[in-house]
């Protein structure tokens, strides 16, 4: 029941007050039931409201864009980017993720649609839905020109051979880009960053480079199903960088052939082979440091024509942790060349299942200021194998070593304790039951 103030007549309303909400986030998601109901005339107010009162935060920047893009204005889109500046600050740090990437998406869309020159762009653009700068990484690296590639975040189908072409792809920072077929490239010059390649149902490599000049960083390779395949695969490259890459899963890990090969903080993880640096024509040099080799069948493998060197390394849990071969039935078809060899410098070993160092046939292997450490076996020689070992230690291994054959363990300033766990338990054993029973 009314208080009876409306009808008296000696009461009068001199002015009326309108309070407004002056919360931004009211208005972005006014913005957002607009745009899912594409009443985009409504969403245009409500995003302008929003960014009145949030004092032109670059979050409802990204949502105007959003309201322009979706109701298809592409150019005033693509002229909103740069106005507002927002194109310019598409890295901030004040941006989500999905922001960022989303800047890059649309401005690629964008600059398609209102067909802008390419020519006149320092990045191209792709997207995985192929409504991008170019409709495919292909013709993007055809008409490109060597300029660098941008690759938005999501899964990309294609699977891409080209020869002779400079290649500079970078995936995205914020939302993995990641490649589902394989990717071979002859030739040329070859840069990519920032791509995962989950190639689940490929056997060929997932990234093959072959008489290139190349370098490779922040790329991630891994399988879920069954191991098989190659993750990375170089061969004949004149020079080649590889950093700061991780490998899960395969059947080997990185296979390095004829060429001259640095990588550095390389990470191998359940492989059959994580690294082999082998050839069956020519000679293969392949230089790591600072890589991880963890639960891998064989961590690193030098064959036929081989010279690997491995320095400050760390190889965890591996069945077999390094391993020399010359040859093997099926892996060079019996061909006949030099015994792989090894230099081994400055790592860590630990934990091995089987072996630490394994050296077959006519290898050699120097070790260098090393521990092998709690593993199974810290090194085995087999055939005419040689393992000279220095200034390193072997402890706490099951067995120290074991050879067979006419191979040879030459050791200087090496440091043996506790090993032969299992060898002094059965003496000491032996000896308790002789002195009291």
């Amino acid at each position: 029941q009314m208080a009876g103030w409306e009808n008296n007549k000696e009461i009068y309303v001199e002015s009326v007050e309108e309070i407004l909400d002056t919360n931004p986030d009211l208005y972005k998601q006014r913005t957002i039931a607009a745009l899912n109901e594409k009443r985009y005339n409504d969403a245009l107010k409500e995003v302008n409201l929003a960014l009145q009162y949030g004092n032109g935060e670059l979050q409802y920047k990204v949502l105007k864009a959003r309201v322009l893009f979706e109701k298809q204005d592409y150019s005033g889109c693509m002229r909103y980017l740069r106005d507002s500046q927002l194109w310019d600050k598409k890295e901030d740090i004040t941006l989500l993720n999905d922001e960022k990437n989303y800047i890059y998406y649309i401005y690629a869309v964008c600059y398609r649609e209102c067909r802008y020159s390419l020519y006149q762009v320092d990045m191209i653009i792709v997207t995985p839905d192929g409504k991008g700068m170019y409709d495919s990484v292909y013709k993007a690296i055809l008409e490109s020109n060597g300029k660098k590639i941008y690759l938005t975040g999501g899964k990309y189908t294609e699977s891409l051979s080209v020869r002779n072409q400079k290649v500079n792809l970078v995936g995205s920072k914020y939302v993995k880009s990641v490649w589902e077929k394989s990717m071979n490239i002859e030739g040329g010059i070859v840069s990519i960053e920032q791509v995962t390649f989950e190639t689940y149902k490929e056997e060929k490599p997932a990234l093959f480079i072959e008489k290139a000049v190349c370098n490779l960083s922040n790329l991630k390779f891994k399988k879920s199903y069954v191991k098989n395949g190659v993750g990375l695969g170089l061969q004949l490259c004149r020079s080649c960088n590889v950093q700061d890459i991780e490998i899960e899963n395969y059947a080997m890990g990185l296979v390095v052939c004829e060429g001259n090969t640095s990588v550095q903080k390389i990470t191998l993880v359940n492989n059959v082979i994580g690294i082999i640096c082998a050839d069956d024509t020519g000679k293969a040099k392949l230089t790591c440091r600072e890589c991880k080799f963890i639960g891998n069948e064989v961590g690193a493998v030098s064959g036929m024509n081989g010279d690997l060197f491995i320095e400050g390394s760390r190889f965890e849990k591996n069945h077999v942790g390094i391993k020399a071969i010359h040859n093997q039935p099926g892996m060079f078809n019996n061909a006949k060349g030099m015994a792989g060899k090894m230099l081994v410098k400055m790592c860590n070993i630990r934990g091995s299942k089987h072996v630490g160092v394994i050296v077959t046939e006519d290898c050699e292997i120097q070790i260098l200021e090393t521990e092998i450490i709690g593993g199974n076996i810290g090194i085995g020689v087999d055939g005419q194998g040689i393992c000279n070992i220095k200034d390193s230690f072997i402890t706490h291994n099951t067995y120290e070593s074991e050879i067979h054959g006419q191979g040879k363990i030459l050791k200087e300033n090496v440091k043996l304790s506790d090993n032969n766990i299992v060898g002094s338990t059965i003496e000491g054993v032996k000896g308790f039951i002789k002195k009291y029973l």
